[in-house]
């Protein structure tokens, strides 16, 4: 099984490794808005040793500005992740939970930069353990790494390293799986060529384009994967049982599908290829249920925010999966506008777009939705929120109030 698993992607991932790394080191795992944002998606690249996986992460760290330094988890102690316990007399405690790890201090020096860790499966269990707070968390013992310091890992499978354990599936839930074989005569000769030839970094940063295009792009892609997995919810967590070599590499979870949103909203906020969104999507939640995710965008069609809020979406009483996916990049889109007058402006063409849902006969598919407006925004018929966004919700409430949604709600 974990060998089939490894011809997935292949050549697809090879011809769009500068795109795939930009992807990865660019993803935000917050709100990019958020000064204390962690920057980069973990992801980790597969492959059999010798075909230069290290060196290509070398060059997009090299391509992207960064300062990379090299871990071996294999070579480290469970405390080394955990923190060491030292003395302190001047903490309430008495004692402190240090970080011990060179690479990780001098990153934390700089700023930023990429923590490679290398031969990722040859950490032992406990190692691995050890090693989830970093990887998602980034922490380690009690310091916190850099927002902008981003972590890639690379590794042979298991059958193919020495002394590899392979991935626990709670260490690899928390990563991309990217899949690399050996490169073509061609694509060698260029590398081998070329290679005494400085990189020149990009000189771009990209982290304002993508805080830039957040507040649009984000809520779209959240509500496609909402659509989804309203109409596959089983899709939403398939975690593989204990002794399936499943369990090492991508599978579905709520972490992962999340992890999903925000890579595909980078995605789009960069204008990288598109085909960028199966790789990235199969690489965090495996490939059966990446197709049927690619499928469903391909069939929905789904309308831009901008179009349904100027009225030029109708509602497809045959399609509710549509339906909830739009209202599903509505709400969130509302509530990432700046308070004020943009999300109250906002607020009234959603509640309106409610009621038209109403109309439809399809109330009971938006009572979260309705829930979050009030609860959530705080945009709806109390509070400090103006007249006109007051009696537009109160339109859409008075139309629930036979399933007591506004009790259940909480609203008057």
């Amino acid at each position: 099984m974990a060998a089939k698993k490894l011809e997935v992607k292949r050549a697809t991932v090879e011809r769009h490794f500068v795109d795939l790394t930009t992807l990865v080191i660019s993803t935000p795992q917050d709100n990019p808005a958020d000064p204390k944002c962690r920057w980069g998606l973990p992801t980790v690249f597969w492959g059999g040793s010798g075909i230069g996986k290290s060196d290509q992460i070398r060059q997009a760290g090299a391509r992207a500005g960064l300062h990379v330094e090299v871990l071996m988890p294999g070579q480290q102690q469970p405390e080394n992740f955990s923190g060491v316990l030292i003395p302190n007399p001047s903490s309430p405690e008495g004692v402190t939970i240090q970080c011990l790890l060179p690479a990780v201090r001098r990153l934390n020096r700089l700023g930023k930069g990429i923590l490679f860790v290398d031969e990722a499966a040859n950490a032992p269990p406990a190692v691995q353990g050890a090693m989830l707070g970093m990887l998602l968390d980034r922490i380690v013992g009690e310091t916190d790494m850099a927002p902008l310091i981003r972590i890639l890992l690379a590794s042979n499978p298991p059958e193919l390293a020495a002394g590899g354990f392979g991935f626990e599936p709670p260490t690899a839930n928390r990563m991309a799986h990217c899949f690399l074989g050996a490169p073509s005569w061609e694509a060698w000769n260029r590398w081998f060529m070329s290679k005494n030839q400085p990189i020149k970094p990009t000189g771009e940063s990209l982290e304002p384009i993508i805080i830039n295009a957040w507040p649009t792009i984000y809520p779209a892609v959240q509500g496609m994967i909402s659509g989804f997995l309203n109409a596959h919810s089983t899709r939403l967590y398939e975690q593989p049982g204990a002794n399936s070599p499943e369990g090492g590499y991508a599978w579905p979870s709520p972490r992962t599908w999340d992890m999903v949103s925000k890579a595909m909203a980078t995605r789009r906020a960069l204008k990288l290829p598109e085909e960028l969104d199966n790789i990235i999507c199969a690489g965090l939640v495996g490939t059966g249920a990446s197709d049927e995710f690619s499928t469903y965008r391909r069939d929905a069609d789904l309308p831009t925010t901008e179009d349904v809020l100027a009225g030029k979406w109708k509602i497809d009483k045959k399609r509710i999966d549509k339906t909830h996916a739009v209202l599903g990049s509505l709400v969130p889109y509302v509530g990432m506008q700046a308070e004020g007058k943009l999300r109250y402006e906002a607020a009234v063409k959603v509640w309106a777009i409610l009621d038209q849902v109403c109309d439809a006969n399809l109330a009971d598919i938006i009572t979260d939705h309705v829930e979050i407006m009030i609860n959530n925004y705080q945009l709806g018929m109390t509070g400090k929120a103006p007249d006109d966004v007051k009696k537009a919700a109160e339109k859409v409430v008075k139309r629930l109030s036979r399933s007591k949604v506004g009790e259940y709600m909480g609203t008057p």
